[in-house]
């Protein structure tokens, strides 16, 4: 989908104002006829508010801070599932990339465990996705104990020390690197 499609954001309102559901959408009068039929709480839908982002980006954006903030009724995934947050502090790369990998795979597994057939779909997904991530911080991992043994100098032992890791898994790691670079000198 093109980010520079213009996308609404869009609130459902009770009759005493409460905040029902916050969404997004490219074609609000299909949204709304999709909830009609789908939706058990679309009849307490008294009134509607829309507000036009130029971009997809900006809806997203704007939709996701809608439903932290103003805490719409039926905007809940899974009741007592946390979604994934980086610890405060610097960033460091691979750890805030192992960090968030680990809150994200427990995060999935609520979802899969505790949640409707859509988050079932969704972590299925995105686990998917995960596991790619998990392969690119592997390889990056590898890259770096090649990268400190031949820049640095350094043995197995120390490039064990540098990473915080044992000799063995060094040892993996370096062995690892040096086939993704054999295998990129082959590749055409």
């Amino acid at each position: 989908m093109s980010e520079e499609r213009r996308t609404a954001v869009y609130r459902l309102y009770a009759g005493d104002d409460a905040l029902l559901y916050v969404g997004r959408t490219i074609s609000p009068v299909s949204r709304f006829r999709q909830h009609a039929i789908g939706k058990p709480w679309w009849p307490e839908v008294v009134h509607k508010e829309i507000t036009w982002h130029p971009t997809r980006r900006g809806a997203v954006d704007a939709e996701a801070i809608a439903i932290r903030t103003e805490n719409p009724r039926y905007n809940r995934m899974t009741p007592g599932v946390t979604p994934p947050v980086l610890a405060p502090g610097p960033i460091r790369p691979l750890e805030a990339l192992t960090e968030f990998g680990t809150a994200v795979t427990a995060y999935l597994g609520q979802l899969r465990e505790g949640g409707d057939y859509a988050s079932f779909v969704l972590a299925t997904e995105c686990g998917s996705m995960m596991k790619s991530v998990e392969a690119i911080a592997a390889d990056l991992r590898a890259e770096m104990a090649r990268r400190a043994m031949r820049e640095h100098n350094l043995s197995l032992a120390g490039v064990a020390e540098l990473l915080g890791i044992s000799k063995a898994r060094a040892k993996q790691l370096v062995d690892h690197a040096e086939v993704l670079s054999v295998a990129e000198e082959v590749a055409p």
